[in-house]
């Protein structure tokens, strides 16, 4: 059974893929405003202190882009002029 997201609220999972600093060092997914949202977390250090920084983000698609990306991608597309590969040179 599919996890279901529950107006503001959500889950975040520990990013066990991590490689480099600015990659997050949890990530999951909440709902904001019926819009199903990223959460990207990192742990971190101040003065001796640990705190918690995070951003939201669009949720992205299953093809790694977010949604608006894709709109933005297929706009463009939509804008490429068409060639006619039969000139007689």
């Amino acid at each position: 059974m599919e996890y279901q997201l529950k107006e503001l609220s959500g889950v975040i999972f520990k990013n066990n893929y991590k490689k480099e600093d600015k990659q997050p060092d949890f990530k999951g997914d909440c709902l904001v405003n019926g819009e199903e949202m990223t959460i990207a977390l990192w742990k971190r250090e101040k003065n001796g202190h640990e705190y918690f920084s995070f951003s939201f983000s669009k949720k992205l698609s299953k093809k790694g882009a977010t949604i608006e990306h894709e709109e933005q991608r297929q706009q463009q597309t939509e804008k490429q002029p068409t060639y006619n590969n039969d000139l007689p040179f």
